[in-house]
């Protein structure tokens, strides 16, 4: 729902997605979707902390647009992928967008939108390597991601700019599997003038906070300053990642027909960041005050069902209350 924030309205999303990942049992595949997107973006208009709805103020948008690719398997274990984005984005941006800061000063803020009707375009290349055992609960191996993606007005689209996202893992098993240290590093960089939703949020490197459902931003909640390391720690950016460090143990594997296929107990921490470039480049107090960094951690159970990824913890019951 709409909350309290002025100028928010009721959000909702749908996705259609077909795919084939050995098309005539060949290591091509193809894949493609199809997106709805009816939303609310806040901003803050006034201050720079807190979450009072006061100091936001919404607009509506609606994306409508699709994705097509193909993949190539070059080992079992390693993927290449291709593809081309198209969307339509239908903004209500107010005239001049605002915000009152705390010493009374009122800034220019850019929403990183085009004004009414835009396109999205861009080609994406990607590269998978997984050696996990068990992708959703694994105990040993581990996975390496990387996918860049350009948008620029030759593919069709209003917006020029580039991203860069990558992700590592692995996992070390003790006592024949049963639990397992494991290791995750993900970060991303955005080059260009990048549309907002192709942005890094915050809830993407935060798991303490509501995260984005199909682009949505569902909460304005602040993080936890643990690290008392800059209080006005931005929504967007275009740099950032996480590292963390996360022990997990084995509770129960299904047998047979179970739709319950396991579940683990798993304990995490680490440290997260996000950043704008040009914030750091022209701060005005010490770097150590300026990163845009904290902690992160979690902890509760893991379940493998049949229909999907449940995940009783301590970051997805902040998340929901938040």
């Amino acid at each position: 729902s709409h909350g309290l924030v002025p100028g928010s309205r009721d959000q909702w999303a749908g996705e259609l997605r077909l795919s084939d990942g050995a098309l005539r049992g060949t290591r091509w595949g193809a894949n493609g979707a199809l997106t709805l997107v009816h939303g609310s973006e806040a901003y803050r208009a006034a201050g720079t902390e807190g979450t009072t709805a006061s100091d936001f103020r919404a607009f509506p948008y609606r994306r409508f647009g699709g994705r097509w690719g193909v993949t190539y398997d070059v080992t079992t274990l390693a993927r290449l992928s291709a593809g081309y984005r198209l969307e339509q984005v239908d903004t209500q941006l107010p005239v001049a967008p605002t915000q009152t800061l705390a010493d009374g000063r009122v800034v220019d803020i850019d929403l990183h939108l085009r004004p009414g009707e835009s396109r999205i375009a861009t080609a994406q290349l990607g590269f998978d390597r997984d050696t996990r055992p068990d992708p959703i609960l694994p105990h040993s191996g581990g996975r390496i991601t990387a996918t860049a993606e350009i948008g620029s007005g030759a593919l069709g689209g209003s917006y020029d700019f580039l991203t860069v996202f990558g992700r590592y893992e692995h996992w070390w098993p003790l006592h024949d599997e049963r639990q397992t240290i494991g290791f995750r590093l993900a970060g991303g960089v955005v080059i260009g003038d990048a549309p907002r939703f192709d942005r890094i949020h915050i809830s993407d490197v935060d798991q303490l906070l509501t995260p984005r459902a199909m682009g949505l931003v569902l909460s304005n909640a602040a993080p936890l300053d643990i690290l008392g390391t800059r209080p006005d720690k931005p929504s967007y950016g275009d740099l950032g990642g996480t590292a963390t460090v996360e022990y997990a143990a084995r509770l129960f594997r299904g047998i047979g027909k179970n739709r319950v296929y396991g579940g683990d107990l798993f304990v995490a921490a680490g440290l997260w960041g996000l950043a704008e470039t040009e914030d750091l480049r022209l701060r005005d107090r010490a770097l150590w005050n300026a990163l845009p960094i904290d902690i992160v951690a979690d902890a509760g159970v893991r379940i493998d069902t049949e229909l999907g990824i449940f995940e009783l913890t301590i970051g997805n019951a902040l998340g929901r209350l938040r």
